[in-house]
């Protein structure tokens, strides 16, 4: 892990969203001395510190320590029964669940690319899309 790269996230979200490292911290109920100590320590802050975090800014822990390059990634439903996936590192995909492959092939180019774009979503991401996977497939 990056702590200096995972400091200069934590500082760009705070100027990003107008608000002090200060009042983010105390906000958090997490100590003053965390980012100082990041980049000048080599600090690697816990899961639980760097979970309040990703909470306090609404992205995901993976985002804080630059794994990905959205700070959430996203999927859409359309009304004409299609997930459109927005994945963290700018894969995006379509999936119609009432699509059916005319070749084997083509199933296995929709499952690859589900699965790429699927491993670039936070966890809570990942489980929503898969109880709407799950949901259409009970239709």
């Amino acid at each position: 892990m990056d702590n200096i790269q995972t400091a200069l996230i934590i500082k760009e979200l705070c100027k990003k969203q107008k608000v002090t490292i200060s009042r983010m911290l105390l906000d958090t109920s997490i100590r003053k001395g965390l980012i100082y100590d990041m980049e000048k320590r080599d600090l690697t802050p816990s899961a639980e510190v760097l979970e309040k975090i990703a909470d306090y800014f609404d992205c995901s822990v993976d985002y804080l320590l630059g794994r990905v390059d959205t700070p959430n990634g996203t999927y859409s439903i359309t009304g004409d029964n299609n997930v459109q996936i927005n994945g963290n590192k700018g894969n995006n995909f379509t999936i119609n669940s009432g699509e059916q492959p005319k070749k084997e092939n083509r199933q296995n180019n929709i499952t690859e690319n589900f699965i790429k774009v699927f491993e670039t979503l936070d966890f809570t991401d990942q489980v929503e899309a898969m109880k709407f996977v799950t949901d259409m497939t009970k239709k």
